[in-house]
């Protein structure tokens, strides 16, 4: 099983001419932007690592600048600019959380409201009748998490009911509002509950309410797949030499519009940025209230981390800081707001194989506050799969790495994380279990304080049919951070309960 949230650090490269749109406004805010620096950094990131294409948006109090590099399609060799469009993926919620609170502003919805005041039909097994708009928006309602059916696309008027419709039979997983799960649903059904309270559909409704307003003339919540100027998911063919093939499926079913639905480009994504920011200037699709709400911490998951609305809020450094980020369907995305210091950054790429846009991102919005953009470093694991492609041996390879180790090297991003990836991708992508446990071994004896190191073995032990060292292991992972309940944990949670279930009674 291969988790998102496992995956460290790699953007997939093929170096491309870099396209550049300013957008200016009147400075009084001095942000420290450093265009040359940013696009000698963007160009770093691609001669570094193998990409298929990326877009980043940078915006300030003065400014919204955006670049774009690399192939919309590796195949084809159509270029990645300002005009392509792209799967948006997570930065859907967003803006429909943004479409909600301006239907409550005109007094046309109340977020407090159960689900069922406007879908009659919304109906699970339990608690569901005091779920409202609130805890769909927070993913605080206890619908269960399901993964959006790509292979099969429905594109029908009714798609969003039936999604609505088909958990009829599923148990509500906690009362609405004590904890917080996420599920893409949780905005489907939303989305099926705008369309049917303004009786239109609901790609209208959101044109209508949001993306006109706010002059996202390119964005649609429901595209055209084939069309030549939409950027195509990637894939990694091989996971040694990280060669890259377009997907065959492409990501988008309407009975997901409301979670995954968002289609947009660069100077789109710049509007609806200084919209939240508000910067001068900035088109106005929701009131000062509503853009309140819209950053408000409406669930604590953790001390300084919360949930909002289609947000993770963190409190770090005197300042609130607000992330979006996603892997799916062959694309990831990552967005920070930091709106006191009214600064943003959005990071996308149409890959979601082992990269990490929040790593790119981060270096951006350290910029904004006055860090400097030095060249990005290489992935340990990305590193060590090209010398296997070599035809080096594992142990000559693990040897390399912890020459590194020893030696302190910076020329390098390496940590229990990366050493870790290598041994995911030997078991998960290519098979290699053998291989995978040696290096996840290795990675316990270098890193014993890591838990994930002691996650991944456990997992690889496990599969292996060695079940007390696998809890063992797991058991030390959770030692040496408690608080640790990641899907990944609560996967081999469950793998191990039931090993031993069945090992009690074999």
């Amino acid at each position: 099983m291969v988790l998102d949230k496992r995956i460290y650090s790699l953007i997939i490269f093929c170096l491309a001419l870099t396209q550049c749109s300013p957008v200016q406004e009147t400075s009084l805010f001095q942000a420290n932007l450093d265009i040359p620096a940013l696009k000698s950094f963007t160009q770093s990131v691609t001669q570094t690592y193998p990409l298929p294409g990326m877009a980043v948006v940078v915006v300030t109090r003065d400014t919204a600048y955006y670049l774009t590099t690399g192939y919309s399609d590796v195949i084809r060799k159509r270029p990645f600019t300002d005009s392509t469009v792209f799967f948006a993926g997570g930065f859907s919620e967003l803006l429909v959380a943004s479409t909600a609170l301006r239907l409550q502003e005109t007094n046309r919805l109340s977020l407090q409201d159960p689900v069922v005041k406007e879908l009659p039909y919304f109906q699970m097994q339990g608690d569901y009748q005091r779920i409202t708009l609130h805890h769909l928006l927070t993913h605080t309602s206890g619908v269960p998490h399901f993964n959006p059916a790509w292979d099969m696309p429905a594109y029908d008027e009714g798609a969003l009911e039936a999604t609505t419709r088909s958990i009829i039979f599923q148990d509500v997983l906690f009362a609405p509002g004590s904890q917080c799960k996420r599920s893409p649903y949780n905005y489907d059904i939303l989305a099926d509950l705008m369309a049917k309270s303004e009786k239109k559909s609901f790609e209208e409704v959101i044109h209508t309410e949001m993306l006109e307003p706010l002059g996202m003339t390119h964005s649609t919540f429901f595209p055209d797949t084939t069309s030549v100027t939409m950027a195509r998911p990637h894939e990694v063919l091989n996971w040694l030499s990280y060669d890259l093939r377009a997907s065959e499926i492409y990501p988008y079913t309407r009975e997901n519009a409301g979670s995954f639905g968002l289609h947009t480009t660069v100077g789109d994504m710049a509007k609806w940025m200084q919209m939240a920011l508000r910067t001068p200037g900035a088109p106005q699709g929701l009131s000062s209230a509503s853009i309140d709400q819209l950053l408000t911490t409406h669930y604590k998951t953790a001390e300084h981390l919360y949930k909002g609305y289609g947000w993770e809020i963190v409190d770090a450094e005197g300042a609130r800081i607000y992330n979006n980020s996603w892997h799916a369907g062959g694309f990831s995305g990552d967005m920070i707001l930091i709106p006191s210091k009214e600064i943003g950054v959005m990071v996308l790429s149409n890959t979601s194989d082992d990269f990490n846009p929040g790593v790119i991102s981060g270096h951006l919005i350290d910029h904004l506050q006055g860090g400097s953009l030095s060249a990005v470093k290489y992935p340990i694991h990305l590193a060590m799969s090209r010398k296997l492609t070599e035809g080096r041996c594992l142990e000559e390879v693990l040897a390399w790495h912890d020459s590194l180790v020893v030696a302190g090297s910076e020329d390098f991003l390496m940590g229990p994380s990366l050493l870790g990836q290598l041994g995911v991708n030997l078991m998960h992508r290519l098979s290699r279990m053998e291989d995978a446990t040696v290096v996840f071994l290795h990675c316990v004896q270098l890193y014993p304080d890591a838990p994930e190191a002691h996650l991944n073995l456990a997992e690889a032990l496990l599969a292996s049919g060695l079940i007390e060292e696998a809890k063992t292991h797991f058991d030390e992972a959770m030692a040496l951070r408690p608080a640790m309940n990641s899907p990944y944990v609560g996967f081999l949670r469950e793998q191990l309960a039931v090993a031993q279930e069945n090992q009690a009674s074999s």
